[in-house]
């Protein structure tokens, strides 16, 4: 028993030292223990995450051509074959397209603001892309001329001024009025827009006519001449292609719809080459400020130059001080039978060299009726003398004159003509009296009358200050005194061709 009881110890004692052999489990290795599970409730409401949403992205504004044409309201046209046919020519050429509506960019957003404030449709300012490219010193062989390409007549009819200095149916501002005013005018006589551009391009009277010869009151039933039959199918196809420009498979410019130039009152006379330098325009500014045909402005009108937005306050800056613009003064001079260079200098007190220089002339040789260009330097003796040659010239006042409609027309300035002739600028002048000028004044040779129905030679005569018999002289209208309505006569009124 007692053997058994020793045995029994000797195998504990070596289980236990076996025991002490095996590694022991670290406290750190502890199996960790699980989280408890949420107890899901079927009826539970799911929780609502609130998530704060992205600010919305600010829309691209549209571009100038984008808002011209989102305005368009005319009905599309593309299907007619007139209008058809002047897609194709344009989708064959379409770099053509696209260099002519380049030019617009300078133009396109006054023509939107004047027509939008006068409740007119958008699609009319591309009308220049037909008449003149969006070009404004562009003349036709008619006689129009400018962006809007107004003819004589119309333009003095809409108010825009016209003389050797100046000519204002290129000034795109004040041409762009007055053809919306005509337009406006137009559609009112009218009261259809089709019709309405047909009488811009041919005249009202010619569709009036056209109206009654055909017995229908549509654009497209009238039997015009080629000019006018495609000049609205060619508008018609622009507005198309600026609708759908895909088709060209061109991409439009894509201007910022804002002004493109300023007006800058100007208080003197300025040379554009010498404006254009000091401020660094590019081309676009002679465009702006071709209505100054001799690109210097008028000795006696002190109107305004048209400049690139942002230019404005330098050429302000520039104005006020003529160490920067310097200041000019220039004369018109028209030859007269006996004129040489020399004379003409030695009268205005000018060097021959400045003459022929700023008249481009290589030679001396000069002819009876050549305008010249006469600069001088402001407050040098030839600027502050006056007139060196006596006042023997006069002129006979015409039915509406006006000390500056004679101004205008004889190219001496309006305080020249009241000192000689002692009037004041409530002066009022009476049709036949004679006012003296300087010899270097530009007297017309002669005028023209279009005999209208009523007229007589003694009415034209008593109008204009001549007689009858020099009317039946200039005209070779021997003894007669037959004339027609829609005849011309000449009518020199200086009486030189007695």
């Amino acid at each position: 028993m007692t053997g058994k009881l020793a045995c029994a110890a000797l195998l504990t004692l070596s289980i236990a030292g076996c025991s002490s052999l095996l590694p022991l489990q670290p406290s750190s290795q502890v199996q960790p223990t699980q989280p408890p599970v949420a107890e899901i409730q079927p009826d539970a409401e799911p929780q609502q995450v609130a998530v704060n949403p992205l600010p919305e992205a600010e829309p691209e504004p549209l571009t100038l051509l984008q808002r011209l044409v989102a305005e368009f309201t005319w009905p599309d046209e593309s299907h007619n074959p007139k209008v058809e046919a002047w897609i194709r020519r344009y989708r064959e050429d379409p770099e053509s397209f696209l260099i002519i509506l380049e030019r617009a960019e300078p133009f396109l957003f006054a023509a939107r603001q004047e027509l939008s404030e006068n409740n007119l449709p958008a699609e009319l300012a591309f009308l220049p892309f037909v008449e003149s490219g969006f070009q404004t010193n562009v003349r036709s062989w008619t006689g129009a001329e400018g962006l809007w390409q107004f003819m004589p007549a119309t333009a003095s009819h809409m108010g825009l001024e016209r003389d050797w200095w100046i000519d204002e149916r290129r000034n795109p501002q004040r041409s762009t009025e007055a053809a919306v005013a005509y337009l406006k005018y137009l559609h009112n006589l009218f009261d259809d827009w089709y019709l309405a551009l047909a009488a811009y391009n041919a005249g009202e009277g010619n569709i009036r006519y056209a109206l009654q010869r055909s017995g229908s009151e549509r654009f497209w039933d009238l039997q015009l001449n080629s000019e006018t039959a495609s000049y609205l199918p060619k508008l018609l196809a622009v507005v198309h292609l600026l609708r759908h420009p895909d088709e060209l498979k061109l991409k439009l410019p894509d201007w910022p719809d804002q002004p493109y130039y300023r007006e800058v009152k100007i208080d003197r006379q300025v040379d554009l080459d010498v404006v254009a330098d000091y401020l660094g325009a590019d081309k676009h500014f002679y465009q702006l400020n071709a209505h100054f045909v001799q690109r210097i402005s008028h000795p006696d009108i002190h109107g305004s130059l048209l400049v690139p937005a942002g230019l404005e306050q330098k050429l302000s800056d520039g104005l006020s001080n003529t160490s920067l613009i310097p200041e000019v003064s220039w004369q018109h001079y028209r030859v007269r039978s006996g004129d040489n260079l020399s004379l003409i200098a030695d009268r205005l007190n000018v060097s021959v060299r400045a003459i022929m220089e700023t008249n481009q002339i290589r030679s001396s040789l000069i002819h009876p009726g050549d305008d010249l260009l006469i600069p001088k330097l402001a407050g040098s003796a030839a600027a502050t003398q006056g007139p060196a040659e006596s006042t023997s010239l006069q002129i006979m006042v015409l039915p509406g004159d006006s000390i500056w409609r004679i101004s205008a027309r004889t190219g001496v300035s309006m305080a020249e003509i009241m000192q000689l002739n002692e009037l004041s600028t409530s002066s009022v002048l009476q049709p036949g009296q004679r006012l003296d000028l300087p010899q270097s004044a530009s007297l017309p040779d002669q005028v023209e009358h279009l005999v209208r129905s009523g007229d007589s030679l003694s009415e034209i005569a008593l109008r204009y200050g001549v007689t009858i018999q020099q009317i039946r002289t200039w005209n070779a209208l021997g003894s007669s005194n037959l004339i027609r309505a829609g005849d011309r006569l000449k009518l020199w009124l200086d009486g030189a061709s007695s």
